[in-house]
């Protein structure tokens, strides 16, 4: 009987870590995003991190999601890029932008950033601007994946005026892939980015201000 068990404990152990999902990205870089507005002029661009547990003693500002592994135990993702997610949204954003004709200038964002405080950098630019926040953004991914969401958007004057505004959130149940959930984790979270960022730029408000 101990043979047995000494070869079912050594099977245990080769098997626990190829089920630990460490060190897990996903690729939200190269995010092609269908946006309905069309311009011309110039406009500036921020994607500011506002997620509460995005500071030292929690998440990165990479964080992006959670994958647990064979018990359930989570380990976080993060991005396939190795920036934080707000500058991976903000490249997503403003080249999709640029394709439809915006020329537009980046203003990068740390988490600690005050919207206020982001706000002035945006309206210093002298020309219009797109703020986006990110107020939650967690996919959870088991044998299935939830993702928790907060998005939303400011279209601001050359003067700071509120232009137009929408929101998207709440929270979204994916069934998975039970043979791999993983790999299915990986296409649902840039998935679901592109998803919810079209939702959130193509609402009537937003496509309204930037004409």
């Amino acid at each position: 009987m101990r043979p047995v068990i000494a070869i079912l404990l050594c099977s245990l152990v080769l098997f626990l870590p190829a089920c630990i999902p460490y060190g897990a990205t996903h690729e939200y870089e190269e995010i092609g995003l269908s946006l309905s507005a069309q311009g011309s002029g110039r406009l500036a661009v921020a994607v500011l991190d506002a997620r509460p547990y995005i500071n030292p003693n929690e998440k990165s500002p990479k964080f992006v999601g959670v994958q647990r592994d064979a018990i359930g135990l989570p380990f976080n993702v993060e991005t396939r890029s190795g920036r934080p997610f707000a500058d991976d949204g903000l490249l997503v954003i403003a080249r999709a932008l640029q394709a439809r004709g915006f020329d537009t200038s980046s203003v990068i964002t740390s988490n600690h950033d005050a919207p206020d405080a982001v706000r002035q950098r945006l309206q210093a630019s002298g020309t219009r601007s797109l703020m986006v926040r990110i107020v939650d953004w967690k996919l959870d991914s088991y044998d299935s994946s939830k993702l928790y969401f907060d998005l939303d958007a400011q279209v601001l004057s050359a003067s700071g005026d509120v232009l137009g505004r929408s929101r998207v959130l709440g929270a979204n149940e994916i069934k998975g892939n039970g043979l791999d959930p993983v790999g299915f984790a990986k296409l649902a979270g840039p998935t679901l980015f592109k998803t919810k960022a079209e939702e959130l730029l193509n609402d009537p408000a937003i496509v309204s201000a930037l004409r």
